[in-house]
């Protein structure tokens, strides 16, 4: 199974931080945003002398969603790029971007709509099942796209969706 891939914008101060001998010690987008250039970095790969750029680090999938997204407030808190696992599509997110928030919780949770699909309002993104044996079902507040699917490793089970409205 792939998994996608997740860049998040870091200020410019922290930037030296992921170089080391001119080299990237991680995998980065470079953005020049007045030349709308934009430079894909692998690890290992020699980074050009710039100022003024925008710049995005690759970060794990499973923690990112901390960085990105504000729970509170449902909106986005850092520019990021999200590839998903075909590696062909990607969304792009601005800081400030509203985001709707769906959390399910239950003593097991089978999740129903994966990252990329576009869900109506109303749809079941996923069946909860209590300890008693219940099925209940969480549904979408709005109609969108699914654009992270957040799993946290606590009890009682917790999937976060995080749609993007149309």
């Amino acid at each position: 199974m792939k998994i996608p891939q997740v860049y998040v914008e870091i200020p410019q101060i922290e930037f030296e931080k992921y170089i080391e001998k001119g080299k990237a010690k991680t995998n980065l987008v470079v953005i020049l945003p007045e030349k709308k250039i934009e430079m894909w970095i692998n690890k290992g790969e020699d980074i050009p002398d710039m100022k003024n750029v925008k710049v995005l680090i690759q970060k794990i999938y499973d923690t990112a969603h901390q960085e990105i997204f504000d729970l509170e407030k449902g909106e986005v808190k850092k520019d990021c790029i999200i590839i998903y696992p075909d590696r062909r599509t990607q969304i792009r997110l601005k800081k400030g971007d509203r985001v709707a928030i769906v959390e399910a919780k239950g003593y097991i949770v089978q999740p129903y709509a994966e990252l990329g699909n576009r869900v109506f309002k109303e749809l079941q993104l996923a069946a909860i099942i209590t300890k008693k044996g219940e099925i209940r079902y969480v549904r979408s507040p709005i109609r969108g796209t699914v654009i992270y699917v957040a799993e946290l490793h606590q009890k009682p089970q917790t999937i976060i969706f995080f749609i993007f409205p149309e």
